[in-house]
């Protein structure tokens, strides 16, 4: 049941066609969402997200409220399709989606080309709802049109700001971060108390201290019953260059969790191992015949996706991703790797249980991390968050807020919009 607060705030959103609806992590948004959708109707919903990861998400969010809602991605839902060397989408302004509502969330990943694409496919008579975190990081692409959205005060924006207790630590902490307050860690875990203490900070002062405590907890973590694979998630800063980067995590990892998967010389992958896709397409289904099958089904798969390598050959890599498993032949390898440890940007948009943060204070990391750096590696989990290094560093890191960097105009063309349609209404 809503709380006063979030049906205030819901009213606010959907008071006209196009509304947002915002909060840290642990408000409510989605559930608050899967209640306006009870209000349309199933049928009469398109729910949607910019990563494959985020739509599963939300799909499984909307089943936990009792709702048959299953969202696609954005691209899925316009139908992207390829012509020549350009890509186009089916669903336009003269070819409208089919809905009564359009549920956006992690809006805050969509940057302006997609945005722009995605409300020129909403018909006439249907409505939007915007669901995301002002909090988080910038898009990948250009522009920040959700931000841009919330300046302009002309789309209405209903704002939660009740974590719940279920979120306990970790929903108090994302919230005092995002707000460039001070916050305190647990002191120990607690997930059995009222408002579970699950957020731990190990301090660290070296990189190969930092290294050996996160496999400590790992293994740790993992005799709790949270699974290395789909339970646990190591977040970091850059892919390489750095003694905590992406590549020197993996190898770690890799040769600690999965040290006997089979593979093959010029591969990194192993049989076991944990992968994560990077970049969107369609990939063929995976077949166990030696003989290769006249029809071959085909699944879109999300860059960010993630998976385990159930089979290695010098020919092609086959992946498990939910309930299929697809091929990644020999000159697709540059599009799969290794899944053990991510950065925070292929992080967005998905949630794990459990999440481990490593605070690096190498020269590249120092350019990349900020305070929506860390705001969104922390947001992503469910039930336990542990930050790995020197808090000095994290609260540096914090003082950088580089969203205000990004100048689009698009604040100032919305509100110019506004201006003249309310000038042609006298």
């Amino acid at each position: 049941m809503l709380t006063d607060h979030q049906v205030e705030q819901l009213g606010i959103a959907s008071s006209r066609r196009i509304g947002i609806l915002s909060g840290s992590a642990g408000t409510g948004k989605t559930y608050c969402a899967a209640e306006f959708v009870r209000l349309f109707g199933e049928h009469a919903v398109q729910a949607v997200c910019p990563t494959g990861k985020a739509a599963q998400r939300l799909s499984e969010s909307f089943r936990k409220n009792g709702l048959h809602v299953y969202a696609t991605t954005i691209h899925t839902a316009l139908k992207a399709r390829k012509s020549g060397d350009n890509w186009h989408f089916m669903h336009s302004s003269s070819k409208p989606l089919d809905t009564k509502l359009v549920v956006v969330d992690e809006v805050s990943m969509v940057d302006t080309s997609l945005m722009a694409s995605l409300l020129a496919a909403v018909g006439g008579g249907t409505r939007v709802l915007l669901l995301g975190d002002p909090g988080q990081l910038s898009p990948v692409g250009k522009g920040k049109p959700y931000h841009d959205m919330i300046e302009s005060s002309c789309v209405p924006h209903g704002h939660l700001t009740e974590p719940h207790r279920f979120a306990g630590r970790i929903g108090r902490v994302c919230q005092q971060l995002r707000n460039g307050e001070r916050w305190e860690p647990s002191p120990k875990l607690d997930l059995d108390a009222e408002s579970p203490e699950n957020f731990r900070h190990i301090e660290c002062s070296s990189a190969y201290l930092q290294s050996s405590s996160l496999i400590d907890i790992v293994s740790r973590m993992t005799d709790r019953g949270y699974d290395p694979i789909e339970g646990q998630q190591v977040i970091c800063a850059v892919n390489e260059k750095s003694p905590l980067s992406r590549k020197k995590l993996n190898q770690a990892l890799q040769a600690w969790l999965n040290p006997d998967g089979q593979g093959v010389d010029g591969c990194d992958i192993r049989v076991g191992d944990k992968v994560i896709c990077l970049k969107n397409g369609m990939r063929s289904n995976h077949w166990t015949s030696t003989r290769k099958p006249s029809v071959i089904a085909e699944s879109y798969i999300a860059n960010g996706e993630m998976g385990v390598a159930s089979e290695v050959t010098a020919k092609f890599i086959a992946v498990k991703i939910g309930r299929v498993t697809v091929r990644f032949n020999r000159g697709e390898w540059k599009n799969i790797n290794l899944g053990w440890a991510i950065t925070a940007h292929k992080s967005q948009g998905s949630q794990w249980p459990v999440v481990i943060s490593m605070i690096d204070d190498f020269n590249g990391a120092n350019y990349v991390c900020s305070r929506a750096w860390h705001y969104t590696a922390l947001s992503r989990a469910a039930e336990v968050c542990i930050t790995i290094g020197m808090r000095s560093t994290l609260d540096r890191h914090c003082c950088n807020v580089d969203l205000e960097k990004r100048k689009t105009f698009l604040t100032e063309r919305i509100q110019a919009a506004c201006q003249y349609d309310e000038m042609m209404s006298l």
